[in-house]
């Protein structure tokens, strides 16, 4: 059984990816349900997901029911949900497009009002990667563009 808010802390020396998936939870009452995935990077880090499984209910616009809010741009994990730049929704089978996050915290929410959850209604990969090596590509592929 997962457990339904997650955080996943870079460690200078732990592993610097992983895996994610949605929890294993019984909902009773059919109330709606929160959980949050938090990432937090080094000082020098970015955080990348992708997702690989994405079998949520529903279908963009509407999303009700069962959907993933995404943030990426986090200034610090303390950081009101509310106030931050919003990422976007994504529910259905459309796998959403891989996400670096823009400081040292991604954060992303899924909600649902399902009576059962199981752990294949989403996973995905996760990886802390050094922020001088992102601008190294990006200016290099700008330039090879130019």
């Amino acid at each position: 059984m997962y457990k339904c808010d997650r955080m996943f802390i870079s460690n200078p020396d732990g592993l610097k990816n992983g895996t994610f998936r949605s929890p294993h939870m019984t909902n009773e009452q059919k109330h709606s349900r929160q959980c949050i995935y938090t990432f937090i990077a080094a000082e020098n880090e970015r955080i990348q997901i992708s997702f690989s499984l994405f079998d949520l209910r529903g279908s963009t616009p509407d999303c009700s029911g069962e959907y993933v809010d995404l943030y990426t741009e986090l200034e610090e994990p303390s950081q009101d949900l509310i106030t931050t730049p919003f990422g976007g929704r994504y529910c259905g089978r459309t796998v959403p497009r891989k996400r670096i996050s823009m400081y040292q915290t991604l954060v992303f929410g899924f909600y649902t009002d399902q009576k059962q959850v199981d752990d294949r209604v989403f996973e995905g990969y996760y990886e802390f990667i050094d922020a001088k090596l992102l601008l190294y590509n990006k200016y290099r592929e700008e330039s090879l563009m130019s």
